[in-house]
């Protein structure tokens, strides 16, 4: 559900695109090698540079270690090996459209995964037209929650039911009356706006909702604004790039209220620019992979042992790498290799009915059988419904000793 915002660490930063990630040319729109053997390209868009840049390095590894692992089980559809196109968006809404348009025209890509919310969303009435779909893992705005589903898919949680979740959990935990922060662009707007809703439906009580700009000189007025209200809870909706100067702001000002944030700032940045002791005690709730699901562990291991690190929370890495395995998964059930492949089979081996499997080699092996099969995702299941979303599991979170660590799980069926 990643929504806009700009990154003030990793200006200028530039990521090595890891093996295979080149272009190459195919032969029809949405459609890759279709012969035996060959190759199969498989979009990704990128924003190598810009805000997007301290998520695409691990959404890229992920992606790698995806197309690495159906690449080692032989490939899809009599061998063809799949191949990642990385194109740079340079993190703009008009270097998704252009990069999407290379990935049709001449690298001839079955699908683009990629897009955050502004980006997707520009794209998809291009998408059927070129039969390639546009898949992200990351876009959770509330303006995609009835609009997707035809060549559209989100493997990201909406801002409508994480804002429910929040606003469940604030209730339980007590929490009646909270102030609001947000920052003043769409996706944190969509948000709050969700949230209060909920929130209120709930019983909640927004005392005061203040909204900020980004790069301003000073939040000393919108702080006090928030502080003359007296909360024992803010909720900070907004990017990366404006939190450190609120957080320190206030830790400066000794406001010592209760912090919950948006999971755009529940990423170890965060924690190293502000400074563990106060960032100390800041909770958030994200869209979580079970740890429980042996999915996510075997993902989880095979990230950690393929590239000397574990993949961070809140960077949607397994919700990258189902996109891949799922496409993939899709164009064997489908006997082709092409967009409109993926998007008339990934919805049949994503859902039940049909055998679980949880990794690539065994569903391949039972497609072979002419099984029906349902993926069961590292990131949790990833039954698309008719608008292309699923449903999430998610955790509350809380820095502890200077890193996010898991306080509480919450399987996908908390609002039932």
């Amino acid at each position: 559900m990643r929504k806009k915002m700009k990154s003030l660490f990793l200006i200028g930063m530039s990521v090595a695109v890891v093996s295979g990630c080149t272009s190459a040319a195919g032969n029809t729109t949405g459609k890759s090698a279709s012969k035996s053997g060959g190759q199969v390209n498989i979009g990704y868009l990128s924003g190598l540079t810009g805000w997007l840049a301290s998520f695409t390095k691990e959404n890229m590894n992920s992606i790698i270690l995806a197309q690495e692992e159906i690449n080692e089980a032989g490939g899809i559809l009599d061998g063809k090996k799949v191949k990642i196109i990385d194109v740079d968006t340079a993190s703009t809404v008009e270097g998704a459209i252009k990069g999407y348009q290379k990935l049709v025209s001449a690298d001839k890509a079955v699908t683009a995964i990629g897009p955050e919310t502004e980006s997707m969303l520009a794209l998809l009435s291009e998408a059927p037209k070129s039969k390639v779909p546009v898949m992200s893992p990351f876009a959770g705005s509330t303006e995609l929650d009835k609009v997707g589903g035809n060549y559209a898919f989100r493997t990201a949680a909406s801002d409508s039911a994480i804002g429910a979740v929040r606003a469940k959990v604030f209730m339980e935990n007590g929490y009646k009356e909270i102030a609001v922060m947000v920052g003043n662009y769409e996706g944190a707007q969509s948000d709050v706006a969700m949230f209060n809703e909920l929130y209120k439906e709930n019983g909640g009580k927004i005392l005061k909702e203040v909204t900020f700009n980004t790069g301003q000189n000073t939040y000393n007025g919108e702080l006090k604004n928030i502080a003359n209200v007296k909360p024992n809870l803010v909720y900070y909706s907004g990017g990366i790039d404006t939190a450190p100067m609120i957080f320190k702001t206030a830790k400066q000002k000794g406001y010592d209220w209760s912090w919950y944030v948006t999971p755009d700032v529940a990423v170890q940045e965060f924690i190293d620019v502000i400074g563990k002791d106060a960032a100390e005690g800041i909770r958030t709730i994200i869209p979580m992979e079970d740890e429980k699901n042996i999915a996510f562990k075997t993902f989880n291991e095979k990230y950690k042992a393929r590239f000397n690190a574990a993949p961070s929370s809140g960077y949607y890495n397994a919700n990258a790498y189902d996109l891949v395995i799922a496409t993939a998964l899709a164009m064997e059930a489908a006997g082709e290799a092409s967009g409109s492949a993926i998007n008339d089979k990934i919805r049949e081996v994503t859902n039940p009915p049909g055998k679980e499997v949880n990794n690539f080699k065994d569903a391949l092996k039972e497609l072979r059988k002419g099984n029906d099969i349902n993926y069961q995702g590292a990131s949790g299941p990833i039954d698309f419904d008719e608008h292309g979303n699923i449903s999430s599991s998610y955790a509350l979170m809380e820095v502890v000793d200077g890193k996010w660590k898991q306080v509480k799980f919450f399987a996908a069926d908390y609002l039932e």
